[in-house]
């Protein structure tokens, strides 16, 4: 099941060959407990939706937390757009940031399986139906005697810009953090998955660990993931007019707290926050299939 589990997301698309939009929630609950008493829960819930076109490989994600705080980015050929909230859409260079919330939004069955990896079984769970497509349901439990990876586990993305550092590093952080696990607690779950080219096309997760908090006390995780493929549907792909959208001429620190209550853009630019400019006309974008417009015949120098 690791192969299946970790298997990148570009090595799905090509294996299944069609449009598709992925849902996913991932939610996180974090409690203190200790001899004295046993804190209230705090969790936090987001909801990922990517919208992938098979053919020329655009997409569209959103990110949307319970907070209402979100980010929306399109990727159209090399133009890259996002935004939070409903703001303007602002156009700017990638460096890599596309292939950092694409692999975020796609990756949540992989960082499910770098936390619980050792921990989990695997036992066939029948047959069912998605979408008309004939699969086969996977259930996970939990391996209480468990045992810890001897070696890294394999990392997936195929970026080669800066921002494969921060997936690395992520990835670090995950296995940084089972090194400070007090114990497993519980694994359980469901896969879906597709015979004829082992891509699981919808998934629940639940997992929980404990790590030692300050003074004797227990710091209690619970992790649920969920996600589930819908194939022949890729909406949302288009790109904004150009009255809607903007150039980030400069970006400097802001107040995260800020950005969370969704400042409006012109507060941001007042206090100094950001600033924009108009768009600069870019080389129109084709449409799917169509042809590229002709080069412009440059005009002849001097001469009669």
């Amino acid at each position: 099941m690791q192969k299946v589990m970790l298997m990148p997301h570009r090595l799905a698309d090509r294996l299944m060959g069609e449009d598709h939009t992925i849902t996913g929630t991932v939610e996180h609950t974090i409690k203190a407990i200790s001899e004295q008493n046993e804190q209230n829960a705090t969790t936090a819930r987001e909801t990922q939706t990517v919208s992938f076109r098979h053919g020329d490989g655009a997409f569209r994600i959103r990110f949307a937390p319970h907070t209402g705080f979100g980010l929306e980015m399109i990727r159209i050929g090399d133009e890259i757009l996002n935004r939070y909230r409903d703001g303007e859409w602002v156009r700017g260079d990638s460096k890599g940031k596309d292939i950092f919330f694409y692999e975020k939004a796609t990756g949540t069955m992989e960082r499910f399986y770098r936390y619980f990896a050792g921990y989990m079984t695997f036992t066939p769970g029948g047959e069912d139906t998605l979408g008309g497509r004939a699969v086969k349901k996977v259930n996970i439990s939990f391996d209480q005697k468990g045992h810890e990876f001897p070696q890294p586990l394999p990392i997936t993305t195929r970026t080669t810009d800066k921002f494969r550092l921060g997936i690395k590093a992520g990835n670090k952080s995950i296995a940084n953090d089972r090194t400070k696990v007090s114990g497993f607690t519980g694994v359980s779950g469901t896969l879906w998955v597709d015979p004829s080219t082992g891509v699981a096309l919808k998934g629940q997760m639940e997992g929980s660990f404990n790590k030692p908090g300050v003074k004797n006390s227990t710091i209690a995780f619970n992790m649920k993931y969920e996600f589930a493929w819908d194939l022949g549907k890729a909406e949302g792909i288009v790109r904004p007019a150009d009255k809607d959208i903007v150039e980030q001429a400069e970006r400097r620190s802001w107040n995260r707290q800020d950005v969370l209550k969704g400042m409006p853009k012109d507060l941001m630019e007042k206090s100094g926050v950001m600033t924009t400019k108009p768009l600069t006309p870019a080389a129109t974008v084709p449409a799917p299939g169509s042809a590229p417009a002709p080069a412009a015949t440059p005009a002849p120098k001097g001469g009669n």
